[in-house]
């Protein structure tokens, strides 16, 4: 009999991902071509520093039956493309032995009936797949492969950094990100940067014809969507901290006009506005690596100190017993949780970290039982009722809550319609749009299509607005399949681990 026996290295990140492919399209596609001679296979793996090695044994009752295998150049390696793309590197060549001797612990045994077949052990190794599942291991080998060689900068940097896990330090990483830095998504950005760090202004992501005024009517983050508070998450999720002095600049614009230290011991949670003077500011200063911070400590002390018993927060001006006077006073006639406010205050802690995020399970739990109280066909949308729900299925997936409950199930299937097999990637539309404001227009109309003129205003009670602002870096085809994938990828090892 012949051992052949072969290697190959992936990142951490990266292996799940691989192992996956390997036990559910790569060895079962061995196992279909019923090649005469071929009585099994073996995998191994193990940590070796900053990577994981995979091996690999095959076994044949001979080098024809290998030849069938592999090709007249057996000792060639066989690496299907798909496995190329999550491999940092592997062997070119396979190493071949004649096995000699086997024993078991009792003595000798036959060499065939201990070496595990396909037909009869290697089945029972498959993971246990949970249904229904969202992207197979080789479609997220396939959106891997399209994200790298058709998307933008910044997202090709993202896909690198949060879905192949590469080294942020590596010569072609910070190669990519000098292109992130002079890319027109950067420029378009900065250009609306005003000389004190701060923006008032509109852009594709909200509208465009703001004058900047002082008083009452303007702070960091109001009006909604083209102040402050509301660019730098964009910043942030390209990659951008506070290392950039131009976000430097932004931060401590932001920390003059909003003094958290004072909140310590300030006012009760009955009569301060925490989504809008806490969560978003804090948001948009965490999206940016400034969490930490001891200036914005106060701010994280209070937001805690404001959460609700059902994991959300609410303005409590917008309550009918507010002892506050305002113009949404009675607003709402319930006592819950404002989803709007919340999804804003549950993205603060994620991109916070510890030790900020221990009040996060908590906040997405109060979300999650938000969709799940509506009907599962009005959620299956971009933005419900202030709910950005690719942004929260993200959050989901990343802090461990059950990617099998209802609600999520069903926002999962409804975006699987948009997956494009014969490309391995996301789109929205049957053709590319690269213009957001059409694109958006569009995507209004299909759904209005759908389910009537008022869906929008009355259903899932979103602007055109809301969605430029809450659509911008998501629904373009590059930053939708990379946020898709990297949702998958966190299910997939979510599941492996659980088995």
């Amino acid at each position: 009999m012949i051992s052949r026996i072969w290697h190959g290295w992936t990142t951490p990140g990266n292996a799940d991902v691989y192992e996956a492919l390997l036990k559910e399209e790569i060895f079962v596609g061995i196992q279909e071509r019923q090649i005469g001679g071929f009585r099994g296979i073996q995998l191994l793996r193990r940590t070796v520093g900053e990577e994981v090695e995979f091996v690999t044994v095959m076994a044949f009752d001979s080098l024809d039956a290998v030849r069938e295998f592999a090709g007249e150049e057996y000792e060639a390696a066989v690496v299907p493309e798909k496995a190329q793309v999550v491999l940092s590197h592997f062997d070119a060549r396979s190493q071949h032995y004649e096995i000699r001797a086997e024993r078991g612990g009792s003595g000798p045994v036959a060499l065939s009936p201990s070496f595990p077949t396909l037909a009869s052990g290697m089945h029972r190794s498959l993971p246990r797949r949970m249904q229904p599942s969202f992207l197979s291991a080789a479609e997220i080998s396939e959106c891997t492969r399209w994200l790298l060689g058709n998307a933008s900068p910044p997202v090709r940097y993202l896909t690198h950094k949060h879905i192949l896990r590469t080294d942020a330090t590596s010569k072609p990483m910070q190669e990519l990100w000098t292109c992130v830095t002079q890319g027109s998504d950067a420029e378009e950005i900065f250009a609306r940067q005003n000389e004190d760090g701060s923006w008032f202004s509109g852009g594709p992501w909200g509208p465009r014809g703001y004058r900047r005024h002082s008083g009452r009517g303007y702070t960091v983050s109001r009006p909604k969507f083209v102040t402050t508070a509301w660019i730098l998450p964009f910043l942030g999720e390209m990659g951008f901290t506070v290392d950039d002095q131009r976000v430097r600049l932004s931060c401590e614009h932001m920390l003059q006009q909003i003094d958290f230290r004072d909140q310590r011991s300030g006012s009760s949670p009955d009569e301060v506005n925490c989504c809008g003077l806490y969560a978003i500011p804090l948001r948009a200063l965490a999206s940016v690596g400034m969490a930490a911070d001891e200036r914005l400590r106060g701010g994280w002390d209070h937001l805690a100190l404001c959460q609700r018993s059902d994991g959300g927060w609410l303005n409590p001006h917008h309550l009918a017993d507010s002892r506050t006077p305002s113009k949404t006073k009675g607003r709402w006639p319930w006592d819950r949780s404002c989803a709007w406010g919340s999804f804003f205050a549950a993205q603060a802690l994620f991109y916070a970290g510890d030790p900020y995020s221990r009040a996060l399970p908590a906040a997405l739990e109060f979300l999650l039982w938000h969709l799940s109280s509506k009907d599962p066909q009005h959620i299956q949308t971009w933005v419900y009722h202030g709910h950005n729900t690719v942004k929260e299925l993200l959050m989901f997936s990343e802090a461990g809550i059950d990617m099998h409950a209802q609600p999520i199930q069903a926002l999962l299937d409804w975006l699987k319609g948009y997956y494009r097999p014969d490309e391995g990637m996301f789109r929205t539309q049957d053709e590319p749009i690269p213009d957001l404001i059409r694109h958006v227009s569009a995507m209004m109309k299909e759904f209005e299509t759908k389910y009537g003129d008022a869906y929008w205003r009355t259903v899932a009670k979103a602007s055109a607005q809301v969605l430029r602002y809450q659509l911008y870096h998501l629904i373009e085809d590059d930053w939708l399949t990379y946020y898709l994938t990297r949702i998958a990828l966190n299910m997939n090892r979510s599941e492996n681990q659980t088995e």
